[in-house]
């Protein structure tokens, strides 16, 4: 997904929906700001992902743990694609995505509904709509076994990320994997969090969880190892805790703890026009339907504590496991 947000006053709503219609017909494609952008992007790559330890683990787990679909890539791409982009291409891809029939627009704030339609009519209707883009038709076929990624180079600590194959957004089964997610990962009183930063000072900080995508994606857990942590060990603690939930589940209080943790963080998103738009394109894109936004808490609500259990039977297993390490160079795995 790209999006592009805009603020402005309600006066302005007509020249906005102009420039805004105009950013999906009329780009230049000017070779020398075509060549000044490359390096940009390539400045953002070396920035972002080659002198960032975590980002260099992320990416080979990523792309070692999915195979065949095309979320094997990251949207930045390598290096090598980088360099090599040529400016048809860039137009290719430009006339094909951002087009009508696969845009949506939402407005929200201080408008009047029925003029704004007919400016959104007027500046956008002459838009020509583009051939579909090219279906995804890959599935990621089931893993067969636990993967291993171990990246040795100069660093001041090590780097530690697991993931697990997990299910897209539609699926039934991602909602108490979302919420799994809370107890286990999500401040000082997860389960994660306490064993391996408080009990066993291994590391400084835990995080991760599923991602809300259209096809299915991965479950990942992200540790930040102090320096010299056994993440041997790391990886034993992840399992132990994995274990219990497996075979016990969550506790009534950890259930309710990451329901409200939900609620407020879906309220929270909905405070700003912002938060409220973004929220609605979501909805439209991941669901076919923006009106899914008013149910999803209903939906939160309905799930089971029992289904929590189930869907960590399911998804945690080592063959669905991919294990990432990045240890300085010199270091003692």
């Amino acid at each position: 997904m790209t999006a592009y947000t805009d603020w402005f006053p309600a006066a302005a709503l007509e020249a906005m929906i102009e420039m805004e219609s105009d950013r999906m017909q009329g780009l230049a494609f000017v070779p020398e700001v075509l060549e000044s952008e490359r390096g940009v992007v390539a400045s953002e790559r070396r920035v972002s992902v080659e002198n960032n330890n975590d980002s260099i683990l992320n990416e080979n787990v990523r792309a070692t743990a999915i195979m065949a679909h095309s979320y094997h890539w990251d949207v930045i791409g390598w290096m090598s694609d980088i360099l090599s982009w040529r400016r048809d291409d860039i137009m290719a891809y430009y006339h094909t995505y951002y087009a009508p029939n696969n845009a949506i627009l939402v407005v929200v704030g201080d408008f009047e509904p029925a003029r704004t339609l007919d400016l959104i009519k007027k500046y956008y209707g002459p838009i020509k709509a583009s051939p579909p883009p090219p279906p995804v038709n890959t599935t990621e076929p089931p893993q067969m076994g636990p993967k291993s990624v171990l990246i040795r180079k100069e660093a001041q600590a090590p780097s530690f990320m697991v993931v697990w194959h997990a299910p897209n957004a539609k699926d039934a089964d991602f909602l108490p994997l979302s919420i799994l997610a809370k107890p286990l990962l999500e401040g000082e009183s997860s389960r994660l969090y306490r064993r391996l930063v408080r009990e066993e000072q291994l590391a400084i900080d835990v995080g991760g969880g599923a991602q809300e995508t259209i096809d299915p994606f991965l479950f990942t857990i992200d540790v930040k190892p102090r320096p010299g942590a056994d993440l041997d060990k790391i990886d034993r603690v992840i399992e132990e805790e994995l274990a219990k939930v497996k075979s016990e589940g969550i506790t009534p209080k950890e259930f309710e703890k990451a329901m409200n943790i939900i609620r407020n963080d879906f309220y929270m998103g909905l405070q700003t026009i912002s938060g409220r738009a973004n929220q609605l394109g979501s909805a439209e894109l991941l669901y076919g339907d923006f009106s899914k936004l008013f149910t999803i808490m209903d939906d939160y609500a309905a799930v089971k504590i029992g289904r929590v259990q189930e869907v960590a039977r399911k998804y945690f297993t080592d063959n669905n496991k991919t294990i990432g390490k990045l240890i300085p160079e010199g270091g003692v795995q």
